[in-house]
């Protein structure tokens, strides 16, 4: 049994060694896996072995960000940001991009309306 203080009250209370040393090291992996949850891939319709490959490319993904913080000292960058500037960088997109609607020409596209008639040539030749 260890004595250990609490960060927000100055109260000593006694818990066992393992307890405090999981509690020391292991705030890295709770921090990982909060900033996974808020910018996680989708996952709510696609089976199980793709749900395994998204998460580890979001834990891939936050790792870089860790190590990228650590080694430039740069707290202002956001995780986000730094998210969205790897896929931009890895899909070759122009760093202007603000919203994906930006990146569809729209002159090449053809809606059909559903009060537009359907082709019933294939009807009309069976009656």
């Amino acid at each position: 049994m260890v004595t250990s203080s609490n960060r927000f009250f100055q109260q000593q209370s006694i818990k066992p060694k393992h307890i405090v040393e999981y509690n020391r090291n292991m705030s890295g992996i709770d921090r990982s896996d909060q900033m996974i949850s808020y910018y996680s891939s989708p996952k709510k319709t696609i089976r199980w072995y793709k749900k395994v490959i998204f998460h580890l490319l979001d834990i891939s993904m936050w790792n870089a960000y860790y190590l990228y913080k650590k080694k430039l000292h740069n707290v202002n960058h956001r995780y986000f940001d730094f998210h969205s500037s790897v896929i931009t960088k890895l899909l070759h997109l122009p760093d202007n991009i603000v919203h994906g609607s930006q990146l569809v020409n729209k002159k090449n596209i053809r809606i059909r309306t559903s009060n537009q008639p359907r082709n019933t040539s294939v009807v009309l030749e069976h009656v």
